[in-house]
């Protein structure tokens, strides 16, 4: 299915729509009745809610929304369950990790409507254009993605960091919400999921994956609660202690049903240059990876970095045997890490 494009800043159902279909003037293009809806604002749990959805916003909120309902209109009854905004993940690094229609495609049924992700992999690499083109892959997809732009970054030597021109030009496009850091096995669900089972107050758990995000970064007038106005994007839940999503809706749409993806992402063409990002002067052989040591045999001394975790590593000195003037490894365990990276400037 195609997309249409989408600024976040402006929806594309007007406030007038809105409130005709409130009043019962027009009828819902959606409505999700007998749910217990999760108020983040108040951090009340009302039974018996009813939310209506007029195109990519919601227009009713309240116990009574049948005079929203018209022949048309498509009825969900989610038979008791509870209602939350949709989830947003406030800092991802998307353009490391898989290709976006693969990664969207997993992660979309758990219930998270809105992304705002890093951008800073790309720009070291093939600088501003290639972040143009990943921006672009980020586009017209069944969910919100947005983004910060890379800062002072150093993840490669071949990059002194942005420069003010291109910060200022990415600053100012309208899927860009700030600037980006100088430098999680399921996704947002897992993560509720988590801090509810660790002991934290469901709704306040709630409220830290959608309402916080949004207000952090000023978003919180279009997305992170249920309310007239603001975005469709919600979720429906069996109860506050499972988060296992039954419907997921997004801008509107139903995005998944029972763990089924309905909306499938856009695959995106990326540009020549961001997939020759990689030039080296000739084919590597083993001989390129191999670390001369100041003496031909018996134990040395080295430093090495140990991974604690997917995120922190520590400094090591462990002894490893010298054969030839090479160093070498000792098992499996035993890894060398090479980055490649090509200058632009």
């Amino acid at each position: 299915m195609k997309f249409p494009p989408q600024n976040i800043f402006k929806p594309r159902t007007d406030s007038k729509e809105l409130m005709k279909t409130a009043l019962g003037e027009t009828p819902a293009d959606a409505v999700i009745t007998n749910g217990r809806l999760v108020n983040v604002y108040t951090g009340e749990l009302l039974d018996s809610y009813q939310v209506s959805i007029k195109g990519d916003r919601i227009a009713f909120v309240g116990p009574d929304a049948w005079h929203t309902i018209g022949p048309d209109t498509e009825i969900f009854d989610v038979q008791g369950r509870t209602i939350i905004p949709g989830l947003i993940d406030g800092h991802a690094h998307l353009a490391w990790l898989v290709n976006i229609k693969a990664f969207l495609g997993r992660v979309m049924t758990g219930g998270t409507t809105t992304i705002i992700t890093e951008t800073m992999e790309p720009f070291p690499i093939s600088g501003y254009q290639e972040v143009l083109d990943f921006l672009d892959s980020l586009k017209d997809q069944p969910i919100k993605i947005l983004a910060t732009a890379p800062a002072m970054i150093s993840i490669s030597p071949a990059t002194k960091g942005i420069d003010p021109v291109s910060l200022k030009k990415l600053l100012e496009r309208p899927d860009m919400v700030g600037l980006g850091e100088s430098y999680w096995l399921g996704y947002m669900e897992y993560l509720l999921q988590k801090a509810v089972d660790y002991g934290f107050e469901p709704i306040r758990a709630v409220q830290m994956a959608t309402l916080n995000v949004a207000e952090h970064f000023g978003l919180d007038r279009l997305i992170g609660g249920i309310a007239p106005g603001k975005y469709a994007d919600l979720v429906v839940l069996p109860d506050l202690k499972q988060i296992k999503p039954s419907h997921v809706f997004s801008n509107g749409r139903l995005l998944a049903k029972d763990g089924e993806l309905l909306l499938q992402p856009r695959a995106h063409s990326y540009s020549s240059l961001s997939q020759k990002s990689v030039l080296l002067p000739r084919r590597l052989t083993e001989v390129d990876f191999k670390i001369q040591a100041p003496r031909s045999s018996g134990p040395i001394k080295v430093r090495v970095i140990e991974q604690v975790t997917a995120l922190v590593t520590k400094e090591l000195i462990r002894e490893m045997p010298v054969q030839n003037n090479e160093i070498r490894m000792e098992s499996a365990r035993d890894f060398i890490i090479c980055e490649f990276a090509k200058p632009v400037w």
